[in-house]
């Protein structure tokens, strides 16, 4: 259930009231949306953890971990205990310490928190309350999804709240799921709005009642707080001399009026507390900058300002996000500056593990009132500056990539005129489009990268770091490889400047592409090595560097390689994903298993990697390797003459092409669908689907040109063009030796001769020689194919057509 309203509505008293009714054994779970948390995204899920835990920020690691453990093994499956501790726990920071950051971390915090909701429902029904949701990230949206599509079968119960923006935010939110309800609270009708006026003050008479209600407009909270404003006890009050009550034209109005007639004691502490963001406080925070006695703190809570947490002791919170705004609207300038300054100061003192986030945002705003009061002043600016792009690093890392583009944002918002801009603004830049890479803004990161590059000067680490994002823009979205390989040589000969590990590493591992695909594999592989050299020497250890080294090095010797070598580094990489417990290496490189062995013809081996490597990307929601991995399975299951699965996997691969706006990898699955449906007998079917996607391929690349022709040349066997048939299967083979890569060469010489015969291909020695070259490097696929293409057109000797010359009265091939 979603319910909205604008702000005062009576929201969240409305959830009170409806979590005060639940019958007892029933579990409630609040978190609320904010943008001002450590981790913006899933701050509610770390909230409603840490209370469940009953641990807070500051609590040691190793306890957490173990109340953790507790929890989980008390609700879940034993055999799922430790990974879902291991999820939870990320979304309370452990384990995600390193340089690295896990791109999936949040698909794994969803799969870990929607298997505790459901461990939890077991012993009864669980109510998750998300407050505040027009303030969450996409990918908060993106985990209430997950819940409600996959917890259905539990007694899960999710409500939202939030104002109506919440719709701009996430268009459509709640459309396509079922159960869902959205709900709107009106404001009050003029009868329903005395009442409250009267209920809230019992000694106004009627006509004030009926003035207070008029005024607010039906919304319960400027009534509460106009009413409590008029029963204020104030000088007039005390001497007995007459007065009015004029009501304030503004909710805003009333609430500063409320706030200056408090006591003086209690006025400071509620404007000091008003500096923290969100209107939420530690009461270990508040006592840097102010006396935050029990009495007044009592005092703020009787007058309905403040609220305390009833489940976390010594946090506190404004009872409306309203209330902070005006009490922090009524501190002078100087007085912001002086305590946001106190507040930054004393976290940074605070240890190895300060806030950064935290920090930022009391430079930040700290600076702001600095520059109103003195511009010429930009001492706490560029503090401000070098704090923010700290926390949007951080965040970057952690692929937080929608905060860390806000923090680098307001960075350069104080860091002053373009014109001064330098390397400082350069590296912010180079974060910037890191980050709207990782969220597919190709064109925002390739703006933002350009402009690094040409403010950086001869600043190495802006040089590697936006030169490897934008040469990766230049070569896989624009398909401009030269471009892209003077992007790469500037940022690699950058990175060896700076004599670091790991910027050599991932801009070797991004640059060896470039040759990949001139098809110059030597250097390729150099470069690779390089890298996998490169991340072993490292000190600080980098086995994702070297999980990804070893991968490429199998894409790069595969072509012209053994493939038992190929295969033994893919099982390098899982060895090294495993010990990291990182699933998404993990299924990378058992994709690579998988494909290896699919070669080798070890069809069963290789389904069962492929599986576990669906499975993860699926679970991780890895669009784009789900696509590759679904596509990878389906092939095997056409080897091995699965054609229904074959045909279900790759129509899905295909669906995620398209939707993903793909042009490379679905040139690869249309041209293996397309061989399905002809090993099917349904050759329409495959012209249909050749025909329809031919507009959305990219043909460029010497590989996919011969994928498609492969496919075509079968097509026009079906349909008995034998004619048509050769020309496509002798032009494909053109391309292969074109590409130059020697078991590429030999698997398509194999497969022409032996459809059309030794003669289209140069004779026996020519085709004695390709089967030698496939056995040795174990291509034993390459070598079965034809068999299983004779075998796709068996259909057509049923319809009368005379099968292709090289296919009549063919033996088996050696191995």
């Amino acid at each position: 259930v979603t319910v909205v309203g604008e702000r005062g509505i009576g929201k969240r008293r409305l959830v009170q009231e409806f979590t005060s009714t639940l019958p007892e054994g029933a579990k409630v779970l609040v978190g609320r949306a904010s943008e001002f948390e450590e981790d913006v995204t899933l701050a509610p899920v770390a909230e409603m953890l840490r209370r469940e835990l009953d641990v807070d920020r500051d609590t040691p690691p190793a306890q957490i971990q173990e109340r953790l453990r507790q929890i989980v093994e008390g609700c879940c499956e034993p055999t799922e205990a430790d990974q879902v501790a291991a999820r939870l726990g990320l979304a309370l920071g452990l384990g995600d310490e390193g340089r690295e950051g896990r791109r999936y971390r949040a698909a794994e915090i969803r799969a870990g928190f929607l298997s505790f909701l459901q461990g939890q429902a077991r012993s009864g029904p669980v109510v998750v309350v998300f407050e505040e949701l027009h303030l969450a990230q996409q990918g908060l949206f993106d985990l209430i999804e997950h819940v409600l599509r996959n917890g259905r079968r539990s007694p899960l119960f999710v409500l939202c709240v939030g104002r109506d923006d919440l719709f701009e935010v996430r268009p459509g939110w709640g459309g396509g799921l079922f159960d869902a309800l959205t709900m709107r609270l009106e404001p009050l009708n003029a009868e329903e709005a005395e009442e409250l006026a009267r209920g809230a003050g019992e000694s106004l008479d009627e006509a004030t009642a009926e003035r207070i209600a008029r005024h607010a407009g039906g919304n319960p909270f400027f009534i509460v707080e106009t009413t409590g404003m008029l029963l204020q006890s104030h000088e007039e009050h005390v001497l007995g001399t007459a007065h009015s009550h004029l009501l304030p034209p503004t909710v805003q109005a009333v609430v500063a009026s409320r706030i200056d007639h408090l006591p003086e004691s209690a006025r400071d502490l509620v404007r000091k507390a008003a500096v923290f963001p969100d209107g939420t406080f530690d009461v270990a925070d508040l006592s840097v900058i102010a006396e935050p006695k029990p009495e007044m703190l009592q005092v703020l809570e009787d007058e309905e300002l403040l609220v305390r947490d009833p489940r976390r002791e010594g946090i506190w919170r404004f009872r409306h996000g309203m209330l902070s705004d005006v009490a922090y609207e009524s501190l002078p300038k100087r007085e912001r500056q002086r305590l946001h300054l106190q507040v930054a100061e004393a976290i940074l003192a605070e240890g190895p593990k300060p806030r950064p986030k935290f920090v930022a945002y009391h430079l930040e705003q700290a600076a702001r009132a600095s520059l109103d009061l003195n511009p010429d002043d930009r001492s706490l600016a560029d503090r401000a500056v070098l704090a923010l792009a700290h926390a949007g690093d951080l965040s970057r890392r952690r692929i937080q990539s929608r905060t860390a583009i806000d923090l680098y944002q307001r960075a350069l918002d104080l860091a002053g005129p373009e014109e001064v801009w330098g390397a400082r603004e350069a590296r912010i830049l180079a974060g910037m489009g890191e980050a709207h890479y990782w969220l597919g803004e190709y064109e925002d990161a390739r703006v933002a990268l350009e402009k690094a590059l040409e403010i950086a000067g001869t600043d190495p680490t802006t040089e590697t770091h936006a030169g490897r994002f934008l040469a990766d823009i230049a070569l896989n979205v624009r398909g401009d490889v030269d471009r892209a390989g003077g992007l790469f040589d500037r940022a690699l000969a950058a990175a060896r400047k700076l004599e670091d590990p790991w910027p050599i590493a991932r801009t070797l591992l991004m640059a060896g592409w470039a040759p990949f695909w001139k098809g110059d594999l030597d250097v390729a592989r150099s470069m690779f090595e390089e890298a996998l050299v490169t991340a072993r020497a490292n000190p600080e250890r980098d086995p994702w560097a070297e999980a990804r080294a070893l991968t490429s090095l199998s894409s790069v010797i595969s072509p012209v390689g053994d493939e038992v070598e190929c295969l033994a580094l893919a099982e390098e990489a899982l060895e090294l994903g495993r010990d990291m417990k990182d699933r998404f290496t993990v299924a990378v490189a058992q994709s690579y298993v998988g494909n290896s062995l699919r070669r080798m013809w070890r069809l069963d081996e290789a389904l069962a990697a492929l599986e576990e490597s669906v499975a993860v990307f699926r679970e991780l929601d890895a669009r784009w390797e789900l696509a590759s991995a679904v596509g990878d399975r389906g092939n095997v299951h056409r080897l091995s003459g699965r054609l229904r699965e074959a045909e279900r996997d790759l129509e899905e691969a295909l669906r995620l092409c398209r939707e993903l706006g793909e042009r490379s990898l679905v040139t690869w699955t249309i041209s293996r669908l397309a061989l399905t449906m002809l090993a099917r007998g349904e050759p329409q079917a495959a012209r249909s689907v050749l025909e329809d996607s031919l507009s959305r391929v990219a043909v460029d690349e010497p590989g996919f040109r011969s994928f498609l022709l492969e496919s075509q040349t079968l097509l026009a066997l079906a349909e008995g063009d034998l004619s048509a048939a050769r020309q496509l299967a002798l032009r494909a083979l053109e391309v292969e030796r074109d590409g130059g890569m020697r078991n590429n060469v030999a698997a398509q010489l194999w497969w022409v001769g032996r459809i059309f015969g030794p003669d289209a291909v140069g004779g026996e020695a020519e085709m004695e020689a390709a089967r030698g070259t496939l056995e040795e490097a174990h291509w034993i696929q390459s070598l079965r194919e034809p068999e299983l293409i004779a075998q796709s057109m068996e259909f057509m000797a049923a319809a009368g057509a005379p099968p292709p010359a090289g296919l009549a009265g063919t033996t088996a091939p050696r191995g």
